[in-house]
């Protein structure tokens, strides 16, 4: 099939007895998808990396995700990272980090991040886009660290696009849980 686009319609040749022309094809217009059917982050490991927000809810700090494809396990790795205020830098040539990524063999992919906002909402800011756009996999951002309800924001970035996804699609979550809009609120 021949398919072209020509101001924001797509075409295809078409042809009858008296001619060749080209028809529109219907397009539905409606927001891009992505269904996760791999494993779960665990409460348990979902838990640890609140924890690990929790004692740096003054500044942000952030963690990989790292995905195994054999046994649909996820880990968060809090690598050595550089913190200052609301903006957070990996170590990128630290000794450290080197030898911490030793646990992942290769059966493990990285997957995306999760980061907090400190005591900010949870949303995709400029920086996080910018951060994120080179980083195929999922995104969690963590609002309100140091209150008892937290929201998240969580984007999966697949080949350059940016899917909005629902936090309790990628994590096992424990109730109680409330949706909030384009977030999932959690209470302590």
């Amino acid at each position: 099939m021949n398919v072209f686009q020509w101001k924001g319609n797509l075409f295809t040749p078409k042809e009858n007895e008296h001619m060749i022309f080209s028809a529109t094809i219907p397009i539905e217009e409606k927001q891009p998808e992505l269904i996760w059917k791999g494993g779960k982050i665990l409460l348990s490991e979902w838990q640890r990396i609140l924890a690990f927000f929790r004692a740096n809810a003054k500044e942000e700090v952030h963690c990989r995700l790292y995905y195994n494809t054999k046994s649909k396990e996820w880990k968060a790795w809090a690598m050595p990272q550089i913190q200052n205020g609301m903006t957070t830098k990996e170590m990128e040539n630290s000794p450290e980090k080197t030898e911490q990524l030793k646990q992942f063999g290769k059966e493990w992919t990285y997957l995306g991040t999760i980061h907090h906002h400190c005591s900010g909402a949870a949303f995709q800011s400029g920086t996080d886009k910018t951060d994120e756009e080179g980083i195929p996999g999922l995104h969690v951002t963590v609002g309100g660290i140091d209150k008892p309800m937290i929201s998240t924001h969580a984007r999966f970035q697949q080949s350059g696009f940016f899917y909005s996804v629902k936090v309790h699609d990628f994590i096992e979550l424990d109730l109680p849980y409330i949706p909030y809009g384009e977030a999932i609120v959690h209470s302590n």
